[in-house]
């Protein structure tokens, strides 16, 4: 017997006689998003040669001599726990408890903490990581990744509290009153470049989880190599992005402020003087 991993040898049968083949598979990784794979294995009985060129055997139904099967390659999956009688996955409990974590440190971080909210993100793309494990659907693991990477784009949205109080300051700088920054054109770049730094990196907690199983193989496959490469370079684009428009808008919209206060301030020197000319007032 011959098949796509090993040749199976079967011994004379007798009338009726019947063997049980079975041999060891060897598979590759499947990629890293996908939660089963399809293969297909077929095996087909061969005779020798001496035996073929006597006829080959009497009775044989040459149809059947073939046998093709589909096979579901289900990815690794954490161990089962049961609650009350119900099976579930280990590593939803795990997702479920990390997602906990990462909101209760995303209020923290709102709270004026900010290293905690750049935590909450590491911690979130862990739990999405987590979640993947369940190996419920590919389309569940491709939502987890993506997730991972919008969490961290929620999270850079949410930092941008540093970088409104240095366009606050640099309003007061312009209308005249005490600043705390000498240069703000400088603060401003080493501010944006440190939350992409942080933030960016985030979602790469995400791929230990999806990459790494207990056989230590890893699919290197042109579509899970390019996936893995879109993965860590969407999320510094994303972070980039966000930070560079709400940088631009906060710039607008002090630069607005301190043109009013600058009016303001003339309007109230004019009235000013115009209330000290004789006649001016009652």
């Amino acid at each position: 017997m011959t098949n796509m991993f090993a040749p199976y040898t079967i011994p004379a049968l007798e009338a009726n006689g019947n063997v049980t083949a079975s041999w060891a598979v060897e598979l590759n990784p499947i990629p890293w998003y996908k939660s089963s794979e399809t293969l297909t294995c077929s095996a087909y009985i061969t005779y020798p040669d001496i035996i073929m060129q006597m006829g080959g055997i009497f009775g044989n139904v040459v149809e059947n001599d073939v046998l093709t099967e589909d096979l579901s390659i289900d990815s690794w999956s954490t161990p089962a726990l049961e609650l009350s009688g119900l099976q579930l996955p280990s590593a939803l409990l795990i997702a479920a408890l990390l997602l906990l974590l990462a909101v209760s440190l995303m209020r923290q971080g709102l709270e004026e903490q900010e290293s905690r909210l750049h935590a909450s993100s590491y911690v979130a793309a862990m739990a999405f990581g987590a979640l993947s494990l369940t190996g419920a659907s590919t389309i569940l693991s491709l939502l987890c990744a993506l997730a991972s990477i919008l969490f961290a784009g929620l999270v850079a949205w949410l930092s941008s509290s540093e970088l409104q109080a240095i366009h606050d300051d640099r309003k007061k700088a312009r209308i005249g009153t005490m600043a705390l920054l000498e240069d703000h054109d400088k603060e401003q770049q080493n501010t944006r470049n440190e939350l992409r730094a942080i933030i960016s990196c985030s979602p790469y907690a995400f791929l230990p989880f999806v990459l790494i199983s207990p056989s230590l193989a890893i699919d290197l496959g042109a579509s899970s190599l390019m996936s893995i490469i879109g993965f860590m370079v969407a999320s510094p684009i994303l972070v980039h992005l966000i930070l560079r428009f709400l940088d631009s808008s906060y710039d607008r919209l002090y630069s607005e402020l301190a043109d009013i206060e600058l009016r303001a301030i003339r309007i109230k020197k004019i009235l000013g003087r115009a209330g000290q000319k004789p006649g001016g007032g009652n």
